[in-house]
């Protein structure tokens, strides 16, 4: 049986990673509309997804994040770092000019 604890912590880590999908979407020029039809769920479902009304099945994770650009695994790290700095309260183009940072230094580098 999972304590009252656990469920705190993983209602907590949905809506993380519902935060990041709805920066990464928005990010990437895609509506709600056009991201769920690209991964073949409704817009509602979707939107419920994003505010943590509903969690998110392995494979519409792997859909998502193929649809975005990014690995399933980095979609999680997003989401656990965005709530270790505080950044699923920064302000869109805070979290924007963050995103391009990234991408410079990865390209700067020659990262992954």
């Amino acid at each position: 049986m999972i304590s009252d604890e656990s469920k705190t912590a993983i209602n907590a880590s949905v809506k993380k990673l519902g935060n990041a999908l709805r920066v990464l979407r928005k990010q990437s020029g895609y509506t709600i509309d056009e991201l769920a039809r690209l991964v073949n769920i409704s817009a509602k479902t979707l939107a419920r997804i994003e505010k943590a009304e509903s969690g998110v099945s392995v494979n519409k994770l792997f859909a998502l994040a193929d649809v975005l650009g990014v690995a399933p695994d980095e979609l999680i790290r997003r989401s656990t770092a965005a709530a270790s700095t505080g950044e699923s309260e920064w302000p869109e183009e805070a979290t924007k000019e963050l995103e391009f940072a990234r991408e410079f230094i990865k390209a700067k580098y020659n990262l992954k």
